[in-house]
């Protein structure tokens, strides 16, 4: 799976007052409850107003508008604001919030990028239960976000007096929001993903006494990420300077949505022309059969997908060099896809393997493709493709 990153522009200033935002009129059901902690919520990062007042201003924001040709999106966020954005840039789409516990997810004192990319997902993963077969095509797109300081990730903060201090901190400085978006087809089950960064610059007088006196009196920071609300009246005054785009900074960047959208659909035609399985961007293998011995197909097949820039496992039962992992589950790393070059028995119990290890593409030979292995993997919600790579043209991979 891709993971694509937003482009950083120069850093634009501020477009001071914001006017008030427009609720997005949301056709009745859609809107479910949110699950998303206010801890995590991008709406406390709000530009929209000056985004919106001024259609020929926004253009000159985004140097890449979302295309009205877009499929319909299901919108798996709570957020307000990303529906505003979606509304601006013409995109059609519902809303269902996906009802996770992100807190019980990821690991807050590391990579804040990992954590949005697991959340997002974790969101998409979380709505494909729910969504029923349609003959029209629609997108489902999910987000997260968080503010950082530092490299530390920043919650909603416990008290006013920790609200002041976040807001301390940021004078004379800066913080981050570190945001993903992740697009998934439903239709062919293919997925991209991507991370958008912004920093927030502050003037130092944000710091003086009479400031944060005023504002330790405002109980609207402790709903927002790192006490970051750049839409308050007084917060606004000392913003100096924004870099990134400004919409990443909501929450939702038009300008990877489009990137995203665009991978999506070289995807969709590789699928289309090398099949289910080998048109995808899967990286790392693991091919299971008799792969040492060179009389063996299975050699040449590793040879095959390590020539294609594919990085593969070896696994094999008949291995008696050691240079072979026994079995799928012996493999400690994380494969996204398998080739199966062995007796149906034996692929019954990797099929098995692959459902427990989360692996979901498997690419069968001649031989390996029997009618009860081909029906265990499709039971089994395994993506699944029948053929030989040793004839077969594989795409070059684009990570």
């Amino acid at each position: 799976m891709l993971s694509l990153s937003s482009p950083v522009n120069a850093p634009l200033p501020l477009p001071w007052p914001l006017p008030a935002l427009k609720k997005h009129q949301a056709s009745k059901g859609n809107i479910g409850p949110s699950g998303r902690p206010l801890a995590f919520a991008c709406g406390s990062v709000w530009l929209l107003g000056a985004f919106r007042r001024s259609m020929a201003k926004a253009a000159d924001l985004h140097s890449v508008v979302v295309p009205l040709s877009m499929p319909p999106l299901l919108l798996g966020s709570g957020s307000e604001v990303r529906r505003q954005l979606l509304e601006a840039a013409g995109v059609t789409f519902q809303v269902r919030a996906p009802g996770i516990d992100e807190r019980s997810l990821g690991d807050r004192a590391k990579d804040a990028e990992q954590l949005v990319h697991l959340l997002a997902q974790a969101k998409a993963d979380a709505l494909l239960s729910s969504l029923k077969h349609s003959e029209k095509r629609q997108l489902l797109l999910t987000a997260d976000q968080v503010v950082t300081y530092k490299g530390t990730i920043r919650e909603k903060p416990g008290d006013l007096k920790e609200a002041r201090t976040f807001l301390l901190s940021y004078a004379g400085g800066s913080c981050s929001t570190v945001g993903a978006l992740c697009l998934h087809d439903p239709a062919t089950d293919l997925r991209v993903s991507g991370t958008q960064l912004a920093t927030i610059h502050f003037k130092a007088e944000l710091g003086d006494e009479d400031v944060l006196n005023q504002l330790a009196a405002d109980k609207s920071l402790l709903n927002c990420a790192g006490a970051l609300m750049v839409e308050h009246p007084t917060i606004q005054k000392y913003v100096e300077r924004i870099e990134g785009d400004q919409d990443s900074v909501m929450g939702l960047s038009t300008v990877l949505l489009k990137q995203l959208f665009d991978r999506l659909e070289v995807l969709r035609e590789s699928c289309l022309q090398y099949g289910p399985v080998l048109g995808r961007d899967l990286a790392t293998w693991a091919v299971v059969g008799d792969c040492t011995n060179e009389a063996k197909p299975a050699s040449r097949v590793v040879r095959r997908l390590e020539e294609a820039g594919r990085r593969v496992m070896k696994v094999s039962p008949y291995d008696k060099t050691g240079k072979c992992y026994e079995k799928l589950e012996d493999v400690p790393e994380q494969v996204d896809a398998v080739n199966l070059i062995i007796s149906p028995k034996i692929g019954m119990d990797v099929l098995s393997t692959m459902k427990k290890k989360g692996i979901r593409y498997v690419f069968m030979q001649p031989g390996a493709d029997a009618e009860m292995v081909v029906k265990q993997a499709e039971s089994l919600g395994l993506v699944t493709q029948r053929g030989c790579v040793l004839i077969q043209d594989l795409p070059p991979l684009e990570r």
